[in-house]
This record gives structure tokens, sequence and C-alpha cells, in this order.
């Protein structure tokens, strides 16, 4: 199908849908579609600089990525009119109102770094279009956690696409720039890592938060019965380093693996995991204990 075709079908369901709403840009009289199109905008300029980026996909989820949480747009008509894969990005872009306020944001990143990297670029693309000046009830405060929340955004998404990463940073800035708020460099430590020189596998905090990636398809030749969306995927998003570790170690065989890095400072909390691993039976990988003990506890 073109993709003028989607495109159409896409603005049309959701205008629709925004419109019964009577919804409008905040702090003007402009109809919702409006901001709407603005993030399709940023996606086609995106698929304009990206490569293998499918971009009737990722103008959909533009369109539609706010359906689910600001109408009455249920996920079955998103399946029944677009498909799962769209009603699924629409769903992870969408905030789950059970939940604390101050956790949605990151559950919905969470969910996101699950999906395709159109997905990330759509969140990227939507942050990148409401950077504008703020509605006038406003505070500083609000205005403040509006642009952390950016910040956290570029931070969990900017490896999904590089032109809207790039775009996003720039935005952050002008947007802090504008408004008084205190600049800062963006806080990402690398814990661990493992793997070799063709690929590793990267536990990272990002501020208060931790996540790990994969970055290389080399690492089949390391764990060669990783499925091949394994090979770059990336995780949740977690609160604490023992959930982000836990969850490592259950999907992959890290201490089984040639250790790159553990940070100082997170070596004592490393040492319980391996210490458990060690006590276990481990597949018949060639296996050596030197480089993790020469690590972890400086034996040479």
């Amino acid at each position: 199908m073109q993709i003028q075709t989607l495109y159409q079908e896409a603005i049309r369901f959701a205008a629709a849908k925004h419109l019964v709403q009577d919804q409008k840009i905040p702090g003007t009289d402009l109809p919702y579609v409006v901001h709407l199109s603005n993030v399709a905008m940023e996606i086609l300029l995106a698929g304009e600089h990206s490569e293998k980026f499918d971009l009737g996909f990722a103008v959909q989820v533009a369109l539609l990525h706010d359906t689910l949480e600001d109408t009455d747009t249920t996920p079955e008509e998103l399946v029944k009119w677009f498909g799962y894969e769209v009603a699924e990005a629409v769903a992870a872009l969408s905030k789950n109102p059970k939940l604390p306020k101050a956790e949605q944001m990151v559950d919905s990143l969470a969910r996101i770094r699950k999906l395709r990297p159109e997905v990330w670029a759509v969140k990227m693309a939507d942050r990148i279009t409401n950077l504008q000046p703020p509605p006038p009830h406003w505070n500083q405060a609000k205005i403040t956690n509006y642009s952390e929340e950016a910040f956290l955004i570029h931070a969990a998404l900017r490896q999904g696409n590089d032109y809207l990463a790039y775009r996003l940073e720039g935005k952050v800035l002008e947007y802090a720039k504008m408004y008084d708020i205190p600049m800062r460099k963006e806080d990402r430590t690398l814990l661990l890592q493992v793997g070799g020189e063709g690929g590793s596998i990267q536990l990272v905090k990002i501020e208060d938060y931790f996540l790990y990636s994969t970055d290389e398809t080399t690492l089949s030749e390391f764990v060669p019965e990783l499925k091949p969306e394994e090979l770059t995927s990336k995780s949740d998003v977690f609160t604490s380093f023992d959930k982000a570790m836990v969850s490592l170690l259950n999907r992959y065989p890290v201490f089984e693996l040639y250790p790159v890095a553990v940070h100082p400072d997170f070596r004592e909390k490393v040492i319980p995991y391996y210490q458990t691993f060690v006590l276990q039976p481990h597949h018949d990988r060639n296996w050596s204990n030197h480089e993790w003990e020469e690590m972890l506890f400086g034996k040479g």
C-alpha cells in the first residue's frame, strides 16, 4: 500500500476520534490533528535520513499514537483497521493510568524499548513536537519536569534513530535555555560489559534507571542459540540494579561470556550473582572462570 494511502487512512481515523473529544493542542485553539501531522512530518523526514526504516508503519503509529490514551478508541479497533503491530505500538506509547503518575513514563519507555526502532522514533518525534512554548498555566516546576522527562526519553531511546536523537537533543537544550533550566550532561555509566570485539551486552545506569542492550549480531559467535531478534534487543527500564541484573541473567548466559568491564563501584554487587552461578552446573562452552576471577577479585 502506498505511503499516501496509509497516511490518509490513519489521519482520517485519528482526526475523527480526537474531534469527538474536541481536543486541542494544550495552550492553543489549534485542533489536535495539527500535533499529529507535525509528529508524522518528523517521521517522514527521519525516513529520508534512515536506512531500513519502515516508513509506512512509522507514519501510521505517529498519527495514531494518542488514540488509546486520549480518545475512546479501543485496542480492538486499532487491530481491526490497522493490524496488531500498529495497535501494540500505540499501546506502548500510551501511559498506564493505573500506575502512579511518577512511574507512567518509565513504564511506557520500558514497553517501547521492546518494540521496533520505528516506535522509538515516534516517541522521540512526539517529544520534539511537544517541546514548544508551554501552556500559560504551567509553573516553573512543571516546565522543568517536562524538560527532565524529555532528557530521559532521549537517554532511553536515542539508539532507535540517529536523526531524531540529534533533533531531540537540540530541542531539549533549546527548551532548557529558553526557560532557565540548569544545563547538565547525561549521567550515563557503564556498569557491566561482556562479549568481545565483535559484539557485547552492556548494562548501564542512566540517571536513576538501569537498562541493558546488545549491540552487535556477532554475539551469535559467543551464544549461537540466541534468536536473531535477541541479538539486537533492548531491555526494560529498571528502577534498581538488582532488578536489572536478575532480568539480564534470566535472558543471557552472562558469566559464560568474556568479561570486558565491571564498574568498580558495582563490583561488590556483581560478585554474589557470580558466586551463585559458579555453584550451579553450566553448559559446556569451554567455560573458564579465570577472566571473571581476575575481573572481580584481582586474581591472576
